[in-house]
């Protein structure tokens, strides 16, 4: 019988100095008071899961590009877990301002911008987000669903502007809402 044992203990090994690497860089960077356990968890895409600032897992695969979409994950899981020592997600709006911080660090970090939605798809669709934004997490919505990674990291650029992303979690859902109001309704 042949098998296939995944992954390889050189794939490991090379996704093992890559999230080091990036760590390494990460904290150079933004500095965080909490040690950070990161575990690393094989997969069909490279995607972030952070539990608390002080636990994070990184779902990892190796297909074309891994490496950059790997550093990008990884340095997005080390800024949700920066944020949530300074503040915890109950509402929409706070979610949005952690996932915003994360892709707005990890493209500085990078220098890769995530894929988003076209800025006037997410224009069209500002009223009813704004709407959203101020619910709970608990209150899952289609739109926020749809559009929230695109929204986040557009909201974030307006404020990180004015801000600095340093400040992220002093922010209040009246900030975030005036940034969106200025970007989409201007």
């Amino acid at each position: 019988m042949d098998y296939t044992i995944e992954p390889s203990a050189e794939n490991f090994r090379e996704v093992r100095d890559t999230v080091e690497g990036i760590l390494q860089t990460c904290s150079a960077v933004l500095s965080k008071d909490s040690d950070l356990k990161v575990n690393l968890s094989w997969g069909d895409s490279n995607s972030p899961n952070v539990f608390s600032e002080d636990e994070a897992r990184i779902n990892v695969s190796v297909g074309e590009g891994w490496k950059e979409e790997l550093k990008q994950t990884v340095a997005q899981a080390y800024a949700q877990s920066w944020f949530l020592e300074y503040k915890s997600n109950s509402y929409h709006w706070e979610e949005l301002l952690m996932l915003g911080h994360s892709l707005r660090f990890a493209e500085n970090i990078t220098e890769k911008q995530p894929e988003l939605d076209p800025k006037d798809e997410v224009a069209e669709n500002w009223p009813v987000l704004r709407e959203e934004v101020q619910l709970s997490l608990v209150e899952e919505t289609e739109e926020m669903s749809y559009y929230g990674f695109s929204l986040a990291y557009y909201l974030a650029e307006e404020l990180e502007e004015v801000h600095g992303l340093k400040n992220f979690p002093e922010l209040t859902m009246s900030d975030l809402l005036d940034a969106g109001d200025r970007i989409f309704r201007d």
